[in-house]
């Protein structure tokens, strides 16, 4: 692979920007491409900035870019903290269910868990009668046991007791007062059904309990059987607030159950979670989804540090973020509440912008302020906020000002409000409703159709006005919108069905003016009962001229009925970095999403490549990639090692390596099915002579839950090729253990 005199050029200019030496400028590359379509390596980097104004001045030198502001990954929660202290009291939460006790023995799960204590309280479910004194004091805890839940405290429980539903007909919960640094705290140990008599428990706990309750501080552990957005959440969430999402993790960020094999059952779960009362002023600060290693439950325990003011009250809403995407005339403000009511100016340069209308959607969250005119690119604009007031009625006490850079959406038709316009479809459709799923905003948005197990929207951005911007390391691509799923019913619309839920994942594939693949910038993929709003950002390498937008709906139920993975509110520009960014290259890796199967790569026997969702049952075998169509594994029906290994030729970089200014970053995204197995992944490095002049690795890494791994590394002198591989292992050789590989990536960047 020979790099072009532009790149070189490309490169050269890096250098002298690095080094401080003064540089020329080029420019170079246009067109389209072919099709690989789909999958990532996911890059939720730094921040920074943006040119969408061309006001080019004949004196500017090249680092003298217009418009540079800072825009970040996106800032969610609900129900979070403020920014400034407040005096208070701190609780310690934890929460498992440990199914039975089929994984381990007691005295097994109870070291294991007090390897991460100590607690305050702490909730058991599926507990065996026998495991409840074990586990207590393994972690030096009261306890209170009845029917398969224990209920335990640092300090003494008072009045404990078992509580039968009486509407569902059936289950119970556990509840105790404790006193924490001499303040009382009513808590709750709970084990919630699902679907419709989840609804019932739930309706129940709050309309019998919790809305009587005299203590000012109420905490709730459990297995929830349901996360955010669900039914049974919602009935939840008129008086209490999700653990997790105050702590900025929303479902598809995360999984509790299962915390072993796949999600083909019922949908990656985030449903073991504490929450608190709203009313209480409480929030997150810090938390844990805790992956035991060897595993000893079918889910995984969680802990939860939740903060209370020493004077209980409603939180007012706290602004969080802009959010860009609803046309060229608007912009949303995103809050941590659901917002009653709001007065909100927008003004550009001191000077106040028309607005037409101002109002809150998406269940209040976002507040979207639309404008008579145009909002012009590439500028900073600033929301004063008079007041803004909860659905809770808690109220912003003064006026204050948000200042946000704002810039041109280079998509086309981002909410599917103009039909098919600016898109190539493939099964997705725009659409006003689909299984309970309407437009975040406006009346139209993405969704997949069904009954095919995977449905498409794509549509290619020219970057050519930005080339001198990402030829020089000043390019930084930014890629947000919202996305959402359907669900079914019970008959009667009375409760959502725990089944699993389609998943929207929404990719840029940054190709130069060849059409060659350079990179992959995935927004994530998402499984969420409402919208969850996502913004991503990736440094664009030199000679990316083009940047295709892939909507992916993969439909999650089968026999296949439909596909509701919905999308609304996309937005894509460029912004320019304050300073270059160390990207000189694109993804060194040859075929890293395996859309050409196995070409250029060696695999070792029991290594299989398939493609997301492959096998047509709902159960807990039915494999997801990480990211995009193809994902790779072994079976490790042996104690191995199974390899995967690339060499990838550093010839075209060795002016760099001989002046030690080239680093390579490099990793994938990793799981494997249970902790039985674990996995390695190493860079070595070899000279002419094929001699190894340094290596790096990172591991052993045995997590049953997908995530993104990388590490940078610089590279020895005199080395002329690198072998990238990645190496799984099983402790014991069993059907049911296997090591997942997805998206490996190995990106040339400037040593620090």
């Amino acid at each position: 692979m020979k790099i072009s005199a532009v790149r070189i050029f490309g490169l050269i200019l890096l250098l002298c920007l690095a080094t401080g030496i003064a540089c020329g400028s080029d420019d170079d590359g246009s067109g389209d491409s072919d099709d690989p379509v789909d999958d990532d390596d996911n890059d939720d980097n730094d921040d920074d900035d943006d040119d969408n104004n061309d006001d080019n001045d004949d004196n500017n030198d090249d680092t003298d870019f217009p418009f540079i502001a800072p825009v970040e990954p996106l800032n969610w929660r609900r129900y979070g903290c403020p920014a400034e202290k407040r005096p208070g009291i701190t609780v310690v939460t934890g929460n498992y269910n440990i199914h039975t006790g089929r994984e381990g023995t007691p005295a097994q799960v109870g070291e294991d868990l007090a390897a991460w204590g100590p607690f305050d309280v702490f909730s058991l479910q599926e507990c065996p009668p026998e495991y409840a004194e074990p586990i207590a004091e393994a972690l030096g805890m009261y306890y209170f046991y009845s029917d398969e839940q224990s209920l335990m405290s640092a300090t003494p429980l008072i009045n404990p007791e078992k509580i039968d539903y009486l509407d569902s007909g059936r289950g119970r919960f556990l509840h105790a007062d404790v006193v924490i640094e001499g303040v009382t705290f009513s808590v709750y140990g709970v084990h919630v059904s699902w679907n419709e008599v989840g609804d019932s428990q739930n309706r129940e706990i709050v309309d019998d309990y919790l809305a009587v309750d005299p203590v000012d501080r109420v905490l709730l552990m459990g297995d929830w059987n349901e996360e955010l957005g669900s039914t049974q959440a919602r009935i939840l969430d008129e008086v209490v607030a999700d653990g997790w999402a105050s702590f900025g993790v929303c479902p598809s960020c995360r999984t509790t159950w299962p915390a072993m094999m796949f999600y083909g059952a019922e949908g990656q779960q985030l449903i073991d979670n504490t929450y608190f009362n709203k009313s209480s002023g409480g929030c997150t600060v810090d938390g844990e989804i805790i992956h035991m290693s060897p595993n000893r439950s079918d889910h995984k325990p969680q802990t939860t540090t939740i903060f209370f003011p020493e004077t209980p009250g409603y939180t007012p809403p706290i602004l969080l973020e802009a959010v860009y995407g609803f046309g060229e005339n608007a912009v949303g403000l995103l809050f941590d509440k659901p917002i009653a009511d709001a007065q909100v100016e927008l003004l550009l340069n001191g000077s106040s912008v028309e607005l037409t209308s101002q109002g809150p959607i998406n269940e209040g969250s976002l507040y979207l302020l639309e404008a008579a005119e145009t909002l012009p690119g590439g500028n900073e604009y600033t929301a004063r906020i008079v007041f803004a007031e909860g659905v809770d009625g808690a109220r912003t006490d003064q006026t204050f000002d948000f200042t946000f850079p704002y810039y041109e959406n280079l998509l086309e038709n981002p909410g599917a409000e103009n039909g098919e316009s600016g898109w190539t479809w493939k099964g997705m459709q725009p659409t006003a409703e689909i299984n309970h799923v309407i437009p975040l905003a406006g009346t139209h948005f993405f969704s997949g159709s069904g009954p095919g197990p995977r449905d498409y929207a794509r549509q290619d951005v020219p970057l050519d006005a930005y080339a001198e911007i990402i030829d020089a390391g000043y390019g930084q691509l930014v890629f947000s919108g919202a996305s959402a799923t359907g669900y079914r019913v019970e008959e009667g619309g009375t409760s959502n069905i725990l089944l699993p839920h389609d998943e929207a994942e929404a990719v840029v594939e940054i190709l130069d003016g060849q059409g060659r693949l350079l990179k992959h910038i995935s927004g994530g993929r998402f499984d969420t009962l409402y919208w969850q709003a996502w913004r991503v950002m990736g440094e664009l390498p030199p000679l990316a001229r083009t940047a295709r937008v892939v909507l992916r709906a993969c439909a999650a139920e089968m026999p296949l009925t439909f596909n509701s993975a919905s999308f609304d509110a996309l937005f894509l520009s460029v912004m320019t970095l304050e300073n270059p960014h160390t990207l000189i290259g694109e993804n060194l890796v040859a075929n890293p999403l395996f859309e050409n199967g196995r070409e250029h790569w060696t695999m070792s026997k029991g290594i299989i490549l398939a493609k997301d969702h492959w096998i047509p049952i709902r159960s807990n075998i039915d494999v997801n990639s990480a990211t995009g169509e193809y994902w790779v594994a072994a079976l490790l029906l042996n104690t191995g090692p199974y390899t995967i290994s690339q060499d990838i030729p550093l010839a075209d970089f060795e002016d760099m390596i001989q002046q030690d200014l080239l680093s390579l970053n490099w990793g994938a995204y990793l799981r494997t099915w249970n902790p039985r197995s674990e996995m390695t992944m190493r860079v070595t490095f070899y000279d002419d002579n094929t001699q190894v002049s340094g290596a790096d690795e990172f591991g052993p890494i045995n997590v049953p839950e997908w995530f993104r791994y990388e590490k940078i590394t610089a590279v020895p002198l005199n080395s002329t090729m690198v072998r990238l591989e990645w190496i799984a292992t099983a402790g014991v050789p069993i059907i049911g253990v296997g090591a997942f590989f997805d998206a490996p990536f190995a990106y040339p960047v400037l040593s620090q």
